[in-house]
């Protein structure tokens, strides 16, 4: 297989998370209820051990598969839906870390099951600037995924076929998405107002006794994976210079 067929059947497998995923925020304007009984049949697929390790591995792929291609490109110049579908990978990855500290992380190290409902009062009530940057998180992947799939399947007959209906989806599904966590944010607000010993009831196995040790190790967690994407960003500029120095010397 080669490598251009390698990233974009790991893209694919990713969109297969996130299009369920932002479909599962959008019930949040059913109710709460629902959004969470979606949320555990996608668990049921995707973060089983296998599930889990297919969609962590996809998404390492499809992202170090980009930087490579990124570091061999002869020139930065570009079509500009390249640049932003390169502009927008490059912001998925600082985005996201703090969205999976918060719930792969604490699902593995603390052994607790984060649910909409906890996760929806952390972004809303308790920390409303990451919950600006999950919603921008999202927009930013939808549109990557949205350039990505155009790009990977706009030779096929049937995506021909159905674009006018296909490109209305993908307008339609970030919007109801937006719209269903805020639903949630403000219905799980009013219910803080009127029982003070809500939130703490929720948030109360992050801070149970013998817990202080395992969440400053989760606090630790994003500042070195910043770090990570920080020097795998610096040897892509690092190896674009080496070769356009060679080139010139050559030349």
């Amino acid at each position: 297989m080669s490598t251009r067929r390698l990233h974009l059947w790991a893209g694919l497998i990713v969109a297969a998370y996130v299009i369920p995923h932002m479909l599962n925020h959008a019930v949040g304007l059913i109710s709460l209820d629902a959004m969470e009984a979606m949320r555990r049949a996608i668990h049921v697929l995707w973060l089983g051990p296998l599930g889990e390790l297919i969609l962590v591995g996809a998404f390492l792929t499809h992202a170090l598969l980009g930087l490579w291609t990124l570091a061999a490109r002869a020139t930065l110049r570009m079509p500009i839906w390249k640049t932003a579908q390169i502009t927008l990978g490059l912001l998925i990855v600082p985005l996201l870390l703090n969205h999976i500290v918060g719930t792969s992380g604490v699902r593995h190290l603390l052994g607790f099951e984060p649910s909409y409902e906890y996760v929806v009062a952390a972004l809303w009530i308790a920390d409303p600037v990451r919950g600006l940057q999950q919603a921008i998180l999202a927009l930013v992947v939808w549109g990557h995924l949205c350039i990505g799939l155009h790009v990977g399947l706009r030779q096929q007959t049937w995506y021909r076929l159905g674009q006018v209906y296909i490109y209305a989806a993908m307008a339609l599904i970030p919007v109801l998405a937006l719209l269903g966590f805020a639903a949630i944010g403000r219905q799980l607000a009013a219910t803080a107002e009127t029982d003070p010993g809500f939130l703490p009831r929720l948030f109360a196995p992050i801070f149970a006794p013998g817990t202080a040790d395992t969440v400053a190790q989760l606090k630790q967690i994003e500042p070195a994976c910043w770090l990570v994407f920080g020097l795998l960003i610096l040897s892509v500029l690092v190896a674009r210079i080496v070769r356009h120095h060679r080139r010139s010397r050559i030349g």
